[in-house]
């Protein structure tokens, strides 16, 4: 473990998922973050023991499964993955003002997110300059 986000939870026992909406799911609590480079030993009937196998040199997080992987209602590193994915478009709504002319900006007609999981950013660039939102892609 520890290698993707992991999470441990607390319920009538102890589980281990890659997200912590697994978890809330199934009725656990008590979230902790498995560290990059921890293991973890689970013993029957004991509470996990939480080892530091690899020194962990650096936070870096994955930003993948911020984008991508994770679903919009997980937590990661204690950070919300739905609040990150607004981040990220308020970021690209401003660094595109900053860096197109405004008729450069004015030229854009529509935001389309792709993939779906930019759906959670898109209306936060369309807010900059009202510009139109459409879901024009979608997974079958």
């Amino acid at each position: 473990m520890g290698s993707r986000p992991s999470e441990c939870g607390v319920g009538t026992d102890y589980m281990m998922a890659s997200e912590s909406v697994a978890l809330k799911q199934l009725g656990f609590g008590d979230f902790r973050d498995i560290l990059p480079g921890e293991g973890v030993i689970i013993r029957k009937a004991a509470a996990p023991v939480f080892y530091q196998i690899q020194e962990r040199k650096r936070y870096a997080p994955d930003i993948f499964e911020f984008c991508y992987f994770a679903r919009p209602d997980s937590v990661i590193d204690g950070i919300s993955v739905n609040q990150s994915r607004e981040n990220m478009g308020y970021r690209l709504a401003s660094k595109i003002m900053k860096t197109l002319t405004p008729e450069e900006v004015k030229g854009i007609d529509v935001v389309i997110p792709i993939p779906e999981t930019s759906n959670t950013s898109a209306p936060f660039v369309k807010n900059v300059r009202q510009f139109f939102c459409y879901i024009a892609l979608c997974r079958m």
